[in-house]
């Protein structure tokens, strides 16, 4: 907002010009907001953002604890990786490989070996797993082991170059297993 506003009214018309700017935040969640954001341990950061899902309307958005000790708005400027919200692109990617919504994968422990002898074993957050489930089912239930087995088996050059079709532009996308978990900044 303010990065529109800066540019055409100027500094001192934004902040003390007396604007009447109009905006769909619900005062009552903004207040809520708020106030969860400053529960928070003095030392850790927050953000917190409240969308109306039906109309993508912005309910309520606080971007840290106190703008006077930092005016940085982690709501909006901060760079985070996109976790879950990649699995959508990796099972695009899969039906463009010819993997259908019904086709099954196992939902189940998994460990990848890496060059260095390591492993590398995604698991779900909820530590517990479903075993033999449609694709469809491992998006809606946001199932990591599924996400990396189809990464796996499609490549993940296939998912880097959906996500860049799709307009995924950041300098930073991996080109392993763990892009399929939303590694990319």
């Amino acid at each position: 907002l303010f990065n529109d506003l800066l540019p055409k009214y100027g500094k001192d018309e934004v902040y003390s010009g007396g604007l009447q700017i109009y905006t769909t935040l619900d005062i009552e969640l903004q207040d809520k907001a708020r106030e969860a954001i400053n529960t928070l341990n003095k030392d850790v950061m927050g953000a917190l953002v409240c969308v109306e899902s039906e109309t993508g309307e912005i309910l309520a958005l606080v971007g840290g604890k106190d703008f006077k000790e930092s005016k940085f708005n982690r709501a909006t400027q901060a760079i985070r990786q996109p976790g879950s919200s990649f699995k959508p692109i990796v099972y695009a990617a899969a039906m463009q490989e010819d993997v259908m919504p019904s086709d099954h994968f196992l939902d189940a422990p998994i460990t990848f070996r890496r060059g260095s002898g390591k492993g590398w074993s995604p698991h779900n957050s909820s530590n517990s797993y479903a075993g033999e489930v449609t694709l469809q089912r491992a998006l809606t239930s946001s199932m990591n082991t599924v996400a990396v087995r189809v990464a796996s088996y499609i490549g993940t050059d296939a998912i880097v170059q959906m996500a860049r079709n799709m307009g995924i532009e950041t300098k930073y996308l991996p080109n392993d297993l763990s892009v399929a978990l939303g590694s990319a900044s």
